[in-house]
């Protein structure tokens, strides 16, 4: 009888909490997704599309906040899932499930 490898099969590709592992996005993506945000928000600085897209002003954004980002310029095809989940995974830096202001900074390369 062979002996099964460790590790092996367990989770293939998956990232954090078993969603499928995105690559970072580049310099070039950020700059092209932060000028979406920024039309869709009618933001013009970072602060302007965070506090936007922070829809309970709870000073933090949640999964329900992107989530309504998402559903709102699906409408526009702005973005793809896979695109809002890129984008998610950059600026959820620690795992948390929730994207602080200076994790959006960090994120976008403003800092």
């Amino acid at each position: 009888m062979a002996k099964k490898a460790k590790g092996k099969g367990k989770g293939k590709g998956k990232g954090k909490k078993g969603v499928s592992e995105t690559k970072k996005i580049t310099p070039q993506d950020n700059s092209k997704y932060f000028d979406m945000l920024k039309d869709y928000t009618g933001g013009s600085s970072v602060y302007d599309v965070y506090r936007k897209l922070d829809t309970n002003d709870s000073g933090i954004l949640g999964r329900g906040d992107w989530q309504q980002a998402r559903l709102g310029m699906k409408k526009r095809k702005s973005f793809s899932a896979e695109e809002f989940e890129k984008m998610w995974s950059d600026m959820d830096s620690d795992g948390g499930g929730q994207v602080d202001f200076n994790e959006i900074l960090f994120a976008f390369g403003k800092i």
